[in-house]
Protein backbone atom coordinates (compact mmCIF):
# COMPACT_ATOMS: atom_id res chain seq x y z
CA UNK A 1 0.00 0.00 0.00
CA UNK A 2 1.40 3.46 -0.73
CA UNK A 3 1.72 6.43 1.67
CA UNK A 4 -0.68 9.26 1.61
CA UNK A 5 0.34 12.33 -0.15
CA UNK A 6 0.91 15.20 2.41
CA UNK A 7 1.50 18.07 -0.28
CA UNK A 8 -2.45 18.40 -0.48
CA UNK A 9 -3.43 21.87 0.43
CA UNK A 10 -6.30 23.91 0.77
CA UNK A 11 -7.18 26.29 -2.16
CA UNK A 12 -6.58 28.94 0.28
CA UNK A 13 -2.90 27.50 1.45
CA UNK A 14 -2.61 28.08 -2.41
CA UNK A 15 -3.50 31.49 -2.85
CA UNK A 16 -2.00 32.38 0.18
CA UNK A 17 1.42 30.94 -1.50
CA UNK A 18 1.50 32.12 -4.55
CA UNK A 19 -0.78 35.31 -4.75
CA UNK A 20 0.13 36.66 -1.14
CA UNK A 21 -2.31 36.86 1.97
CA UNK A 22 -5.75 38.75 1.77
CA UNK A 23 -5.38 42.33 1.68
CA UNK A 24 -1.91 42.11 -0.51
CA UNK A 25 -2.13 43.82 -4.28
CA UNK A 26 -1.69 40.38 -5.86
CA UNK A 27 -3.81 38.87 -4.06
CA UNK A 28 -7.07 41.22 -4.54
CA UNK A 29 -6.38 41.44 -8.57
CA UNK A 30 -6.22 37.47 -8.54
CA UNK A 31 -9.63 37.58 -6.09
CA UNK A 32 -11.07 40.20 -8.63
CA UNK A 33 -10.47 38.67 -11.75
CA UNK A 34 -11.85 35.05 -10.58
CA UNK A 35 -14.73 36.66 -9.46
CA UNK A 36 -15.46 38.15 -13.21
CA UNK A 37 -14.45 34.64 -14.58
CA UNK A 38 -16.78 32.73 -12.35
CA UNK A 39 -19.82 35.41 -13.39
CA UNK A 40 -18.99 35.31 -16.86
CA UNK A 41 -19.27 31.19 -16.18
CA UNK A 42 -22.42 31.54 -14.85
CA UNK A 43 -23.64 34.29 -17.71
CA UNK A 44 -22.52 31.21 -20.45
CA UNK A 45 -24.10 28.18 -18.46
CA UNK A 46 -27.45 30.24 -18.42
CA UNK A 47 -27.57 31.11 -21.79
CA UNK A 48 -26.77 27.23 -22.83
CA UNK A 49 -29.59 26.51 -20.60
CA UNK A 50 -31.60 28.72 -22.79
CA UNK A 51 -30.37 27.68 -26.05
CA UNK A 52 -28.70 31.25 -26.44
CA UNK A 53 -25.05 29.95 -27.15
Amino acid sequence: MKAKNNNTRTLDQFKDKHYGKVGTAKRDEFDRGFENFKIGAMIHEARLEKGLT
